[in-house]
């Protein structure tokens, strides 16, 4: 069974998901499906590549998700990802996400993830040992009036760098 992901940035995902274990208390539940997703962006030319994990409980219900993979830009660049997120009756309710931007950028961003969509975290440099916090990320669960969906905040400045 082949289904599709599809980003609010317009990118369509494959996604290809198998039963991993079935659920022991029925024939015609599933306990834990995995899906690797794979896509890449028209516009940008960007390919992503996760491999993702959901445990249901016994009804059938999500109850936890993990995944990793990678963002290949179009200039070459490999970004790891790491993810989790929790479910409440079935719905999305908290998460984290861990994103590693290598040279030449070199940062790692980490994140809490929100049921509504929106998002924020730390930005910090690898180029230091420990790694140093160079901002605040936030991202909206919807575009704001301005049409902006977040923006960086400068440790150092306090300067905000909303983006589309």
């Amino acid at each position: 069974v082949e289904g599709a992901y599809y980003l609010n940035t317009g990118q369509t995902l494959s996604s290809y998901p198998k039963i991993t274990t079935p659920e022991a208390s029925a024939n015609d539940l599933m306990g834990t499906i995995e899906a690797k997703v794979t896509g890449t962006d028209p516009v940008s030319g960007d390919t992503i590549n996760f491999t993702c994990s959901v445990s249901n409980d016994a009804s059938g219900k999500p109850v936890s998700q993990t995944g990793s993979g990678t963002i290949t830009r179009s200039d070459g660049v490999t970004m790891e990802v790491t993810f989790t997120m929790t479910f409440s009756n079935g719905a999305p309710s908290t998460g984290t996400m861990s994103l590693t931007v290598p040279s030449p950028e070199n940062l790692h961003l980490s994140m809490t993830l929100y049921p509504t969509g929106s998002a924020e975290g730390l930005v910090y440099t690898t180029t230091t040992t420990p790694e140093t916090v160079v901002g605040t990320v936030v991202i909206f669960a919807a575009a704001d009036s301005s049409g902006y969906k977040g923006y960086f905040q400068d440790a150092v400045s306090g300067t905000k760098s909303y983006f589309n």
